[in-house]
């Protein structure tokens, strides 16, 4: 109910900024009400109005919040790279993510960067190619799925 209407919306984003910089306890608290449970995070991301405050959470959630929810979109990863809203999250997911997260996103992702690229969703390529970078193992396999897309048939 507060993730609409907009203004609701605005102001647990707002919240959720602020909180992660000076209480962040109190942000982890909210993130954990604010991000849906198992079944629902997926249609979530790919709602026009609840998205935003849960890109929000996934901001600034917490790294244990985010091995959740990468295991719950687990598999799902292509489809939400290249949903028109939901690709937003995705690189959200992907700028927070641990290094053994960034991993497993990189094999599902990698083989396929053309396909959020074909939709008109670089920064999903953007957000993928920064998380590897963070990750000196994968940055050579990361670079080699980039130069793939180059190469692949229109």
């Amino acid at each position: 109910a507060l993730q609409s209407p907009v203004p609701a919306s605005l102001c647990l984003q707002g919240a959720l900024r602020v909180l992660g910089h000076c209480r962040p306890e109190v942000c982890a608290r909210l993130c954990q009400r604010l991000l849906p449970g198992p079944g629902a995070l997926l249609p979530g991301l790919q709602d026009p109005e609840r998205s935003r405050v849960l890109e929000a959470a996934l901001a600034v959630a917490a790294p244990p919040e985010l091995r959740r929810i990468f295991q719950e979109l687990r598999g799902q990863l292509r489809g939400l790279a290249r949903h028109r809203v939901g690709n937003h999250g995705l690189q959200r997911l992907l700028e927070r993510a641990p290094g053994d997260l960034v991993a497993e996103a990189l094999s599902e992702l990698g083989p396929a960067l053309s396909e959020p690229l074909a939709q008109g969703h670089p920064g999903v390529v953007t957000a993928l190619m920064a998380a590897c970078a963070r990750c000196p193992e994968l940055q050579e396999e990361a670079l080699r799925h980039l130069l793939q897309v180059g190469h692949a048939p229109s």
